[in-house]
């Protein structure tokens, strides 16, 4: 990610992994009490209820589908407008068969592109939520779930332009880092494309890197992360440091360097050696690694910060190409102007 607060050296933006206000809204499954608030069509979509069902009661929840159930038992009571929940002591397993619903929700032709886009997207952000949040375990579990999450997503955004940027459309701006790390995977897939790249192995990747370039920052304090005004110059250096400790951890969960390992460690160099962590320049920088780049700042620059609003597409690529978020790639940065429609459609009717 980038700022523009500076010590004279490159920016850093501070991202939260704790849910911000409003995340859970729109179809997330949010915690409350010791229980999660599941949307019934993140269930409707699977075999059978992967865990004990509650429905929500005045008192307390109220035991009612059993693991192994139909989930078409709970229809009824859905649509009835009574919340479904269950036990978060049993979130892992929920997460990992939501990796199920959210393929089966982007097969579904039944479904308009714009709501299979959203349904999706609020999917990924249910299951990522835990990953991002500050001192998040992350293991070889883990690691794997977040693969799987970005590898069924990069199946079908590879192949269906009108899927993609109806996903793009769908994308939350709010200071969740699991919303910032779907986004980024997102431009980051659709400017591959524009850039003529067709490989599934090389979109996978840049999905993958993507989504991990900030697994580092779990391990920053949050009065860092959260910090409205400029840091100080220790603060500043601990944040420097997350692309290499994000590739740490990463190696580390897998037990070996992973094709996409490069993305998290090169995300924030810049073609003029004014990036970090090691200063590389021009053709140092490794293409998919630009690439990402760009989508991290664009998704920062547009998205809502504590200390600032959100820029709009037109101004965050001024900044990208002229102003103080750059220097990127130029000729990157040419072809996602073009993407988004060009300097004109980006600046809107006058």
């Amino acid at each position: 990610m980038t700022g523009l607060h500076t010590l004279g050296a490159p920016a850093v933006a501070r991202w939260s992994g704790d849910a911000g206000p409003g995340d859970g809204a729109g179809g997330e499954a949010t915690e409350e009490n010791g229980y999660l608030t599941v949307p019934w069509s993140y269930l409707a979509r699977l075999d059978e209820v992967p865990c004990d069902v509650f429905l929500a009661g005045r008192r307390h929840p109220v035991l009612y589908a059993t693991t192994g159930s139909d989930p078409a038992s709970l229809r009824d009571r859905a649509a009835a407008g009574v919340r479904l929940l269950v036990r978060a002591s049993d979130s892992q397993l929920l997460r990992r068969v939501l990796t199920v619903s959210l393929g089966r929700t982007l097969a579904d032709e039944s479904l308009s592109p714009a709501l299979r886009s959203r349904e999706a997207y609020q999917i990924s952000a249910s299951i990522l939520t835990q990953t991002f949040r500050p001192r998040a375990a992350f293991d070889q579990d883990e690691a794997n779930l977040v693969q799987e999450t970005i590898d069924v997503l990069t199946q079908v955004l590879a192949n269906e332009d009108e899927t993609l940027w109806a996903m793009v459309a769908s994308m939350q701006k709010s200071r969740g880092a699991h919303n910032h790390a779907i986004n980024a995977a997102v431009y980051g897939l659709a400017l591959a494309k524009a850039c003529g790249i067709v490989d599934y192995e090389q979109l996978r990747d840049i999905g993958r890197g993507a989504l991990l370039m900030d697994i580092g920052l779990t391990t920053i304090p949050g009065r860092i992360l959260e910090k409205g005004e400029p840091l100080s110059l220790h603060e500043e250096r601990a944040l420097r440091r997350h692309p290499v400790t994000g590739f740490a951890i990463v190696v580390r969960a897998l037990g070996d360097t992973p094709s996409y390992a490069h993305i998290i460690v090169e995300h924030h160099e810049r073609p003029d050696g004014s990036g970090y962590p090691s200063g590389r320049k021009a053709n140092q920088i490794a293409l998919d690694s630009q690439i990402v780049g760009i989508a991290d700042v664009f998704d920062d620059l547009t998205s809502d910060r504590p200390d600032r609003p959100p820029l709009s597409p037109f101004e965050a690529c001024q900044q990208m190409r002229f102003g103080p978020a750059g220097p990127l790639n130029d000729e990157l940065m040419k072809t996602f102007v073009r993407m988004l429609g060009g300097w004109s459609a980006l600046r809107g009717p006058r």
